[in-house]
């Protein structure tokens, strides 16, 4: 997983826990000392894809824009990730091994 998904979880993880109002990037990063600067394009990946909600200027921040129980994990890890495959197979052109007779 890329450090990108990992921060987009925790971004939610962070918004879902502050339900009250909006919070900024900075208030993420302090909470869970990671890099402002690529929060920032975090919050706008998750804002794209219509997780979040942002508001510019002074009374700004970004919140949650549906219930968390109304965002799963895997769709997001799918729509944040490139390339997500488990196993070689499951790879664009990948094929899976081939199957062995038991021995004996």
């Amino acid at each position: 997983m890329t450090l990108h998904t990992d921060y987009a979880l925790r971004m939610l993880i962070y918004l879902a826990t502050r339900r009250d109002g909006a919070c900024t990037v900075n208030d993420v990063a302090e909470a869970y000392g990671l890099s402002r600067n690529h929060l920032l394009k975090v919050a706008q990946t998750l804002r794209d894809l219509g997780l979040v909600e942002t508001t510019r200027g002074r009374a700004g921040g970004i919140r949650l824009a549906r219930a968390p129980r109304e965002i799963g994990v895997g769709a997001l890890v799918r729509a944040t990730e490139e390339e997500f495959s488990l196993a070689e197979c499951m790879q664009a052109g990948g094929a899976p091994a081939p199957s062995r007779p038991p021995a004996g």
